[in-house]
């Protein structure tokens, strides 16, 4: 048996074009969450020799059918959802972030664009020889051979520099004592990179594409599918009358619909079940007014019994274990006297249960917006749907798992712009990084709290991206201050310019996604600000506003950015 997550890409169709109630055994509603989601694992260097072949082999099995055998977003399945995926296989993007970026996004995958997470099926080696593989498409020969050259010329000095470094997670600034040109500079991390990836001038296996794997051949006629329902947060009896849903697709279509009861043990089981090469199967049990997923399976070869585990969490309404990892607003002046602001919010649950709707139904995750703001749109559903709107701003029916930014949320606004625009951004959960990106020109963030950290470029416009100093306790207002004449008529995200805003905001989650990545090596929060963070965090565990769990766990996190930020104040 193979289990692919292939089949969220089919739930993403399922989801936007499949016209069945919220009531339905198949369409995951709002509040749904994935159980296979969970805490991201640290970076695990690779222990043997990359083999391109190997990786070649699982990304024709399981990036190919969406990404393309050329990594050019155009893959058999790629028609199939909403927007198409990102093209992989471009050099631009290739060298927009490191391998160790291209690690993080292949392990925690980005559920939010429906690219499912492969910590769970693939071992870290898998992982770093399909990234390799990855990597190869998008390599620009002429650029590797140039590497090549100055690799030659430099190797003495260059190894100098490098020792002790490991070339996967290294950063281009550690060759700037080369005194190259940026594009050489570019050019010889590039080759450091690729040698370490396995990826050579002359190898054959690079430049192959991967053949297409065939899959079904001669199934059996039926399976079994067997499953254990247990507490994600511990052990302890299950409620009585829990109900287990298998479901089958083919493709987009319906196959069929079969319900288990599930034993006082966790324990659930259909047999009899019919396969057909391709078809989707998943498992989903309703608990507390959620909704939880098996993994996704497909049959393969004469295997006929699968697995499918269901991890289900207690619920809770109260957010004091959440924190927002990271916020990004980018201002796009797409069109006279008005600028887009595009905001990205990605949420981390400490503790050990899930934050839900109360019980009146009502969100719990709350987004404020400025007074003045119009044309609200959202990336996923909208306003009536998964949203809520609130007098100030909107809140959000969907449930936060525990784990590591296991919340994603992206949306836009407009806001009149008259030679500034101020305004004051509110925040509903402690929040430790915050950026703001301007396009380049005469745009001037007037924000003391901010220090502009380098240029970022998305969609072919350049932006100066300015990082908060600190980070921000929960119900502050961060003031936003801009200041400089609308540059009429030009930039920004042209194809934001259209009504087209839905097919905009898709697109820009990679960038913005590969954005997060880069931003997330901005200054050294202060250590004052930390230490008034771990005071605060104390307090509220004193009076019992915070649950054990969710406290040491944020407390260790703080004491890890107190030890980075003691550490680099004292280089300086």
């Amino acid at each position: 048996m193979r289990r692919t997550f292939l089949a969220l890409a089919c739930l993403a169709t399922f989801l936007t074009a499949c016209e069945l109630s919220l009531a339905g055994d198949v369409i995951p509603p709002p509040e749904a969450v994935i159980s296979s989601q969970g805490p991201a694992e640290p970076i695990v260097a690779p222990k043997l020799p990359l083999n391109l072949q190997n990786g070649a082999a699982l990304y024709a099995d399981s990036c190919a059918p969406c990404h393309g055998l050329s990594g050019l977003g155009d893959g058999e399945q790629a028609d199939e959802l909403p927007f198409f995926p990102a093209a992989i296989g471009d050099p631009d993007l290739a060298r927009a972030s490191s391998p160790e970026d291209w690690y993080r996004m292949v392990s925690q995958g980005r559920l939010a664009r429906y690219m499912p997470p492969f910590d769970a099926t693939l071992l870290p080696q898998q992982r770093w020889e399909v990234l390799a593989y990855v990597y190869s498409l998008g390599m620009d020969a002429a650029a590797l051979e140039r590497g090549t050259e100055l690799y030659a010329e430099n190797q003495n000095e260059a190894d100098s520099l490098l020792e002790g470094l490991n070339p996967l997670t290294m950063e281009q600034s550690s060759l700037e004592p080369l005194d190259l040109a940026e594009e050489d500079l570019a050019a010889l991390t590039g080759f450091l990179q690729a040698r370490a990836l396995g990826i050579e001038l002359s190898s054959e296996s690079a430049a192959q594409q991967p053949a297409a794997t065939e899959t079904g051949g001669d199934l059996p006629a039926f399976g079994s599918f067997r499953g254990q329902v247990k507490y994600g947060s511990g052990e302890g009896p299950l409620p009585a009358g829990l109900q287990a849903t298998l479901s089958g697709f083919d493709h987009s279509e319906p196959a069929f619909t079969e319900i288990a009861e599930v034993s006082p043990g966790g324990e659930f089981a259909f047999t009899q079940i019919p396969l057909a090469p391709g078809r989707i199967f998943f498992v989903q049990v309703e608990y507390e007014g959620q909704i939880y997923f098996s993994e996704f399976m497909t049959a393969e070869g004469a295997e006929t019994q699968f697995d499918a585990p269901i991890i289900i969490y207690e619920t809770t309404s109260d957010t004091v274990q959440l924190v927002v990892e990271s916020l990004q607003l980018v201002f796009d002046y797409y069109a006279p006297d008005v600028v887009r602001a595009v905001q990205r919010v990605s949420i981390s649950n400490l503790g050990d249960q899930a934050v839900v709707p109360d019980e009146t139904g009502s969100p719990v995750l709350h987004f404020q917006l400025p007074p003045q703001a119009a044309n609200l749109a959202f990336e996923e559903d909208a306003l009536g749907e998964r949203y809520v709107a609130e007098e100030d701003g909107f809140g959000d029916l969907r449930g936060v798992l525990p784990g590591l930014n296991s919340y994603s949320l992206l949306f836009a606004y407009e806001l009149p712009y008259v030679d500034g625009l101020s305004y004051s951004l509110s925040i509903d959960l402690p929040t430790q990084s915050l950026a703001v990106l301007l396009p380049e020109g005469k745009l001037e963030l007037q924000n003391d709290g901010f220090q502009l950290i380098g240029t970022q470029a998305l969609e072919g416009t350049t932006y100066r991206v300015f990082a908060a100093s600190t980070g921000f306790q929960a119900g502050e207002a961060v003031p936003i201050m801009i200041r400089g004449q609308h540059p009429l008529g030009g930039g920004g995200f042209g194809w934001l310019a259209d009504d087209s805003l839905l097919l905009g905001l898709a697109a820009l989650t990679l960038a913005v996604g590969v954005l997060w990545l880069w931003v997330r090596a901005s200054p050294a929060r202060q250590p004052e600000s930390i230490l008034e963070e771990i005071a605060a965090l104390d307090a509220r565990y004193e009076s019992g506003k915070i649950g054990k769990r969710a406290y040491s766990t944020r407390r260790a996190k703080l004491k890890r950015s107190l030890s980075q930020a003691l550490d680099q104040g004292g280089k300086h």
